[in-house]
């Protein structure tokens, strides 16, 4: 599976994972990503496009885990997604990918 990360500052990075937490590896076939931030004073939207070609995964189904890491100025941080399916948030907890495209 992969995970694509982003930053409300332009930052971003994709991994590939051979297995359930393992196997990481920064992923090369992506030189890029296209996203935006729009900023609000009670938050921020991002919109991403991705061309999944070089990833061999234009044709798949997809499962997908949607989640946000907040860390407020004050140093507090908290953890958001469609599903934490265990006590603790994980985000790669296999119950967590739960949109389906």
């Amino acid at each position: 599976y992969w995970e694509f990360n982003l930053s409300p500052d332009g930052h971003w990075n994709v991994y590939r994972f051979e297995g359930y937490r393992s196997g990481m590896q920064a992923e090369e076939a992506l030189s890029a990503l296209r996203f935006t931030v729009s900023r609000r004073e009670d938050g921020c939207d991002m919109a991403l496009g991705v061309d999944l070609a070089p990833l061999g995964l234009a044709a798949a189904a997809w499962q997908v885990a949607v989640a946000v890491v907040v860390a407020e100025a004050g140093g507090r941080v908290s953890f958001w997604a469609l599903a934490h399916p265990g006590a603790e948030p994980d985000f790669h907890d296999p119950g967590a990918f739960v949109l389906r495209l």
